[in-house]
């Protein structure tokens, strides 16, 4: 485990297309949500702060028993009031090894509850013996987890994975960047309420996945959806997703 000022973790994915476009959406954005708009706005991640990085290299490892190892080998006599102010977690999986189940459940639990920002991009997940598949209720209820990068070669998102987390922002600097939850290619499958509190999110795809009902909010105020220009038409055809909110990126 090491860690980092967090201006080198610069991996949320900036918005792709013109700067006029994206002026023109945010514009949009601002006139269907009124004083809302404002509300969701958050800082970026902050220069300052400090990230954790995990790597988990053989099946005896888990994120909480690193955790405790690194503050003990630290000095600290109670680590569990280290890993309790932790903000920022970025985890890689080595040696053919699993983010499992117990760790969504430890990163979900009281133990850990500031958690705002959680990158998987390196990780392999199982679920029991499913490869590549994000549990069910995974991280349901952690309304502090903000920003989430979903690992590269996940296929499925289970049932309320991550219900309740407000995924996906825009900025309060000049630029008012969005700061999307992506969707990666590889996702073939979204599970009912998998992503119910999530604002902006984007797909990297150009095969669409199938979506369950409630996936996503599909109310006035709930998810902005921005997918490729290829792929937009089939995206509004879906029944699960409020057509009147998704959006076409230039990729």
């Amino acid at each position: 485990i090491r860690q980092i000022e967090a201006k080198v973790l610069r991996k949320i994915r900036p918005y792709l297309t013109s700067e006029i476009k994206k002026k023109n959406i945010l514009s949009k954005i601002r006139d269907q949500e009124g004083d809302l708009y404002h509300k969701i706005r958050k800082e970026p991640i902050s220069i300052d702060d400090v990230v954790k990085y995990l790597y988990i290299k053989d099946s005896l490892t888990s994120v909480e028993s690193l955790l405790v190892e690194y503050f003990n080998k630290e000095g600290f006599d109670k680590p569990y009031e280290q890993i309790y102010e932790i903000r920022k977690l970025v985890v890689y999986t080595l040696n053919a090894q699993y983010f499992e189940n117990e760790d969504f459940d430890f990163l979900k639990s009281s133990k850990i509850p500031n958690l705002e920002y959680l990158d998987l991009e390196g990780c392999k997940v199982i679920d029991y013996d499913k490869v590549n598949v994000i549990k069910d209720s995974a991280m349901s209820g952690k309304t502090s987890l903000s920003t989430l990068i979903l690992p590269k070669y996940v296929t499925e998102i289970g049932e309320s994975a991550f219900k309740g987390c407000p995924l996906g922002y825009i900025t309060q600097d000049d630029l008012g960047s969005f700061q999307f939850l992506t969707i990666p290619s590889s996702v073939t499958k979204i599970g009912s309420y998998a992503f119910d509190s999530a604002k902006y999110v984007k797909f990297n795809t150009l095969v669409v996945p199938a979506i369950s009902k409630n996936a996503f909010d599909t109310s006035s105020t709930g998810a902005r959806i921005f997918v490729p220009e290829s792929t937009i038409d089939e995206f509004i055809s879906l029944n699960n997703l409020n057509s009147q909110f998704i959006y076409h990126t230039a990729m």
